[in-house]
Formats: C-alpha cells, sequence, structure tokens
C-alpha cells in the first residue's frame, strides 16, 4: 500500500521510503537499555516492545504537520548540560522528516534551555501512542 502523497518520505530513495517518518529515542541515565518509539510513513508504528500499532493516514499527516506547527524543523540539533544542570537527565533523540524538511535533536531532559516545545511535541506524541492521556511521563 502506498502512502498518499502528502505523506510520502522527504526523498525518493527506496530507503526514504521505508525509513521511519519520525522517531524518538529514549537513553536512560545509568547505561539501561534504550527505548525507541518509529513511526511510518503508511501509520505503523513500532514500540520498543516490538509491539505494532497503527495509525490512519490522517493520524500520521496530523501528527507530522503538529510537529511542523511546533517548529520541530527549525529547532537546534542538540541541547547540552553546562555546570548548572543535571548532567545524570535522561537523554533523548528524535528525529523526523516530512514535507521536505527534516530534522534530528538531542536533548537532555530538565536542561533549563530546552525549548518550550520540547514539552509540548513530547505531548503530542503522547496523544497519538497513548489517546486520552494529557500528561507525559515524569521521565519526559
Amino acid at each position: 500500500m502506498t502512502a498518499p502523497p502528502s505523506l510520502q518520505p522527504a526523498d525518493d530513495s527506496s530507503t526514504a521510503k521505508t525509513a521511519p517518518v519520525f522517531t524518538l529515542t529514549h537513553l536512560p541515565p545509568e547505561s539501561g537499555a534504550a527505548e525507541t518509539w518509529s513511526l511510518f510513513a503508511d501509520g505503523r508504528l513500532i514500540t520498543p516492545t516490538g509491539e505494532k500499532q497503527n495509525l490512519t493516514a490522517a493520524q500520521t499527516a496530523q501528527f507530522l504537520t503538529g510537529l511542523e506547527d511546533l517548529t520541530f524543523f527549525s529547532l537546534s540539533p542538540q541541547y547540552r548540560c553546562d555546570s548548572s544542570c543535571n548532567q545524570s537527565g535522561h537523554t533523548y533523540i528524535i528525529s523526523a522528516r516530512w514535507r521536505g524538511q527534516k530534522n534530528r535533536i538531542k536533548l537532555v531532559n530538565g536542561i533549563p534551555r530546552n525549548p518550550a516545545e520540547i514539552q509540548k511535541i513530547m505531548q503530542l506524541f503522547l496523544k497519538v501512542i497513548q489517546p486520552g492521556r494529557t500528561t507525559p511521563p515524569s521521565r519526559f
């Protein structure tokens, strides 16, 4: 099944057609196992446990448009700790590609300089993976 034109990957290579349009990776602070959620253009969502969920094309487009509205594609690629923040925080890597745009950001939870959009992006993603939930887990 081919995704509608609005959900096509940012480029036409075969890798881009099979690669996720959004990933969220959580790296625990003390060498715990990484957790990755992957969302594909066709609406497949694969959780860290390997569970597969299916979103509609409209849900997928709404989520990606929400990222665009929250200026995800213009955020800085990295938010680092300085001497004033907790170095043992949870690390997140968020990547997305949509309508010819792409971005990958890495951040540590709890950094004072993390933009407010990050919390909104996490909340938006939670609405996709856990409908009805309005607050993210404490580690976000």
